[in-house]
């Protein structure tokens, strides 16, 4: 990590302890039951990039991610987002079998390097 990765992670660290632990419940049970995701899946400094490096900002939507993630997935929020089957994943057996459809197609980075996914409209009607 560059030693500006490391002041603004730090930076980021202390905006976050300022969140309410309420408000941040979700993210401190991610922390405890699985670290790993906070940063493979909600990696912090994505969250800062994304927020042109306004600690707060990107703070406050750590939190609010993994309040989301909790909310939608229950307990299984603290499983990873992955396609290798229902047990080891928080997503469900039907979720998985609907990505692999061929709904969603992943294309070639933007010119900025970003990810890009197509949904195939005609295709993501027929499901429920």
């Amino acid at each position: 990590m560059k030693m500006d990765s490391i002041r603004a992670r730090a930076s980021l660290d202390e905006a976050i302890k300022r969140i309410s632990n309420v408000e941040k419940a979700a993210y401190l049970e991610a922390l405890k039951r699985a670290p790993h995701l906070v940063e493979t899946e909600s990696d912090p400094l994505c969250f800062l990039q994304a927020d042109d490096y306004d600690y707060c900002n990107a703070a406050g939507r750590i939190a609010a991610y993994w309040e989301e993630r909790k909310k939608f997935f229950g307990d299984r929020a603290f499983l990873p987002l992955t396609l290798v089957g229902a047990s080891d994943s928080a997503l469900s057996e039907e979720t998985i079998r609907f990505i692999r459809s061929g709904v969603f197609l992943l294309l070639p980075h933007d010119s900025s390097g970003r990810s890009v996914i197509c949904c195939l409209q005609d295709k993501f009607r027929k499901y429920p």
